[in-house]
């Protein structure tokens, strides 16, 4: 999209995006206003009110050369309520404008959201999930296996798989670090992608993983997909306890070796 005015604000020439403007989310520049100045606009819209008024002004003048009676008085009044009402309506008929153009553009928008919502709740169902879908957040949450799951719309055709808190360990725990191994290591060879938070109320070191893909009411082969998907969670849980179960072998007979030498004394100490 490009400018076909000037940006009112940053006064940046015709046709240049300023830094305010951001083609990718599909919006305008915050301080453009399309093929309109505001300056001028003000001055239009006060001139256009002044020649109403100046109109009445003469023809207030025009009757009262002719005498003073209650009849003038009421086409007076008469007058300047339906200048009040040509005013009100017009006020009522652009907000009215913007407002019903404001509501499309969001439906339009949401519309690709509905779509991949519904095709994501009716992939779940077909899998005998029961999807519950948050009234704050629009986000879904569903068991699988015995799992809990939670699946978000992140945007027009990606979506988000997230199992969190599948795995803790005390903060305390002397095998933390190799917890944290454990799962740099499985990033670099597995899929979904595992990480882990830090609750310091809890004293605990919580594990997560996520799954993001491109997925639309077209995707073939929906439930196939899912399944491997949601399988393939379960799969990284083995790989990320076989990982720290084998770190935490290693760290055992290295102590044990050391425990020894400290004990027997090594050669290079004889």
């Amino acid at each position: 999209m490009t400018k076909i005015s000037q940006c009112n604000q940053c006064q940046i020439g015709k046709g240049v995006h300023c830094e305010y403007y951001f083609p990718f989310d599909d919006s305008d520049c915050t301080h453009f206003k399309l093929g309109e100045n505001k300056a001028q606009e003000k001055r239009l819209s006060l001139s256009k009110y002044g020649y109403y008024l100046l109109l009445i002004a003469c023809y207030l003048i025009v009757r009262s050369i002719g005498g003073w009676h209650f009849n003038f008085v009421y086409e007076v009044l008469f007058i300047c309520g339906l200048g009040l009402f040509y005013c009100f309506a017009k006020v009522l008929l652009i907000g009215g404008i913007k407002l019903f153009y404001y509501l499309v553009k969001r439906i339009f928008k949401s519309y690709p959201y509905m779509e991949i919502r519904k095709a994501t709740i009716s992939t779940l169902k077909n899998l005998g999930c029961q999807p519950e879908i948050d009234k704050e957040t629009g986000n879904m949450s569903f068991k699988y296996q015995g799992e809990e799951f939670f699946v978000v719309v992140e945007a027009e055709t990606i979506i988000t798989f997230y199992d969190t808190w599948w795995g803790t360990l005390d903060l305390d725990d002397p095998l933390l670090d190799n917890l944290k191994e454990a799962i740099n290591q499985t990033n670099m060879n597995a899929m979904p992608v595992t990480l882990y938070s830090i609750s310091e109320n809890e004293n605990k070191l919580g594990v997560h993983s996520r799954y993001q893909l491109i997925f639309t009411k077209d995707t073939p082969n929906k439930e196939e997909l899912f399944n491997a998907i949601l399988n393939s969670f379960f799969e990284v849980h083995q790989e990320v306890k076989g990982r720290f179960s084998a770190l935490n072998d290693i760290q055992d007979k290295k102590e044990e070796k050391e425990r020894i030498r400290i004990k027997g004394f090594s050669n290079s100490e004889r």
